[in-house]
């Protein structure tokens, strides 16, 4: 009896070894590893990345339309030069992905084509060499300055100044903080890069 378990072992040893499965048992084993490559994916795009597509123009030269980012939607401490997707900021009624410029407490100015936090100019890396920024691109739409930023509220602005509605104008303003979906990481396509929008 022992002789027999012994050769029913070696022989279900063998059969494993060189992949010895029926049809049926090879269908089980894929669908059942599609079901746990799915959760698996599910979980993670759920709860800790989310895939954003960019629509316009107002995050060039960093971001073009049709760019596919990744995001956290962890909320984490909002800081000055992360980049952010928001939700229905003011009337736009649409997400949008500016750059956070000014934080709860900060005073925003403008003046010689710099913007000033503090009444100090700040150093934009990500945005083009001799751009300028000013209040708005219309001025009739612009807040008046210099403006305190208010308490769970930021400041944003696209890296396109020339072109890219944001809080510098009164339809947008100062963007509730519990309207950020999440911060963005990574550029998933068409060209892959960590950090892929500069310094932030």
């Amino acid at each position: 009896m022992a002789k027999s378990r012994e050769n029913w072992y070696a022989l279900r040893t063998a059969r494993d070894a060189v992949g010895d499965k029926s049809p049926l048992r090879w269908l089980y084993d894929f669908i059942g590893s599609l079901i746990c490559a799915m959760v698996m994916v599910f979980v993670m795009f759920g709860f800790f990345v989310r895939p954003v597509r960019v629509e316009g123009s107002s995050m060039m030269p960093n971001f073009v339309d049709g760019d596919w980012l990744l995001v956290n939607p962890l909320p984490i401490e909002p800081k000055r030069g992360q980049v952010v997707v928001l939700s229905d900021p003011g009337t736009l009624h649409k997400p949008i992905i500016k750059r956070t410029i000014g934080l709860p407490g900060q005073t925003i100015d403008f003046a010689e084509g710099k913007v000033l936090v503090d009444g100090s100019a700040i150093f934009e890396a990500y945005i083009p060499y001799g751009v300028e920024t000013v209040p708005a691109p219309d001025y009739a739409a612009a807040m008046e300055y210099p403006a305190a930023v208010p308490d769970n509220t930021l400041f944003v602005m696209g890296d396109n100044r020339t072109n890219s509605t944001d809080s510098r104008r009164k339809e947008v303003g100062f963007v509730p903080q519990n309207r950020i979906v999440g911060t963005v990481f990574c550029r998933l396509y068409p060209t892959f890069a960590w950090k892929p929008a500069g310094d932030y």
